[in-house]
């Protein structure tokens, strides 16, 4: 089984202050002094990949971990922790900037990705911290036409070449068995990506990440621009109530604002 794992890589949104959120006449955030990391969600289905390879050699099923990003040179380290980790191939799809608010475009040359590299499985992040979308792992399973699962929070390989596939759904879990192939998009599941060795790191993070061009096929235009931006006004309006003892207080708390609404 071959099992695609994309993945992003992207600025720590949580190291911005509010001023930083300016944007310039392009509708730009400038996040380049900002360190470069996975995107939370694509962190945990990579991991996830590397717990199913794991117990996938209990069943005699050999499985073919492939990670692919797009992106410039900016996400080597990440690609570096992935070979390290005994990723079997990591590629690069090069591209001077990634798309940001294009789903359709990352849908298409993940599609073209996974048909070069002849997947079976494509697990993948459900949305990532910039764009937000959500809509990537469904647009690219219409590509692909094939069946997906959102809200993905573990899998595991069951007999007869098929998975086991737990997901989060409004009512509480469900768990399916399912045969390849499948797009998986993968929510809030506890998974942390693991830490290679440094062993690890010197025998196995040293092979080349293949970089190859990036080939956009038939995307359609953005079905979305970005307008402007403005911060969301967070805080809350209140009154400080002053004057009295406690039990005073509480009564015309009571009075004038809560014997209404209760």
């Amino acid at each position: 089984m071959r099992l695609l794992a994309p993945f992003k890589v992207g600025p720590d949104l949580e190291a911005l202050t509010e001023s930083d959120w300016a944007a310039d006449a392009e509708m730009r955030i400038d996040t380049r002094y900002a360190r470069n990391i996975l995107n939370p969600l694509d962190e945990s289905a990579l991991e996830l990949a590397l717990r199913f390879r794991d117990r996938a050699g209990a069943l005699d099923l050999e499985v073919e971990l492939l990670a692919a990003s797009i992106g410039d040179a900016r996400l080597t380290a990440a690609a570096k922790t992935l070979l390290a980790l005994k990723f079997d191939r990591v590629r690069r799809l090069d591209i001077a900037e990634a798309p940001l608010f294009h789903p359709e475009l990352v849908a298409s040359l993940l599609a073209a990705e996974a048909r070069s590299l002849k997947a079976d499985l494509v697990v993948m992040g459900g949305q990532s911290s910039d764009g937000d979308n959500a809509q990537t792992p469904l647009i690219l399973a219409e590509l692909l036409n094939w069946p997906v699962l959102t809200r993905v929070t573990a899998f595991e390989p069951a007999p007869d070449g098929r998975l086991t596939v737990r997901g989060l759904e409004d009512d509480g879990e469900a768990r399916q068995t399912l045969a390849p192939p499948l797009v998986l998009a993968v929510g809030n599941a506890v998974a942390w990506l693991r830490v290679p060795t440094l062993k690890d790191r010197l025998e196995h993070g040293r092979r080349e990440i293949e970089v190859v061009p990036a080939a956009p096929g038939d995307a359609p235009p953005p079905g979305v621009g970005l307008i402007s931006l403005k911060p969301v006004e967070t805080r809350r309006a209140g009154l400080i109530l002053t004057g009295g003892n406690g039990p005073a207080l509480a009564a015309r708390l009571y009075a004038e604002f809560l014997k209404e609404r209760l």
